[in-house]
């Protein structure tokens, strides 16, 4: 099993100290997108309220702040497969599912391989982008959810020549 390091008792003040938090979560597959994205969403507020880098926040972005240190926190509670469980007489099949709002968009993947002793499901990749400011004001919803199925086909594009 594999277990995830991510940062904790950091201080969250100022929006330096946010970027440098989520500069030391490394996430490459995005097995923590779930844990990573509401500092993501913090910080965009953050910048969008036109806080300088060393002006401390206000009280209610620092609430928002803390409460999101302590979600990170929950992925060193996580273990992740090494293994896949596939052999040579196991099905093995990826599915791929994708969502929006209008604050965000996302896509994961999951890989179902089915043997003879039963079926095992596992999280095999995961990815979620902002929606830019400048679209959320004129946005739409079916616009994001075409973003959505985009970033999902380039993941599975992404995870099947990892795969081969």
């Amino acid at each position: 099993m594999l277990r995830l390091e991510v940062p904790t008792e950091v201080e969250t003040d100022t929006k330096r100290d946010v970027v440098s938090l989520l500069g030391k979560v490394y996430d490459p597959a995005g097995f923590i997108t779930p844990y990573v994205t509401p500092l993501k969403v913090l910080l965009q507020d953050i910048w969008i309220a036109g806080h300088g880098w060393d002006e401390v926040i206000p009280e209610d972005l620092k609430t928002r702040a803390v409460a999101a240190v302590e979600h990170l926190g929950g992925a060193r509670e996580l273990e992740l497969p090494r293994w896949l469980k596939t052999t040579k007489t196991s099905s093995v099949t990826l599915h791929c599912f994708v969502d929006a709002s209008l604050r965000l968009y996302a896509g994961v993947i999951y890989v179902r391989t089915e043997t003879p002793t039963g079926v095992v499901t596992n999280l095999l990749a995961s990815k979620a982008r902002l929606v830019p400011p400048n679209l959320k004001q004129g946005g739409f919803s079916p616009r994001f959810e075409l973003l959505a199925c985009v970033l999902g086909s380039r993941l599975v594009a992404a995870v099947q020549v990892s795969l081969e």
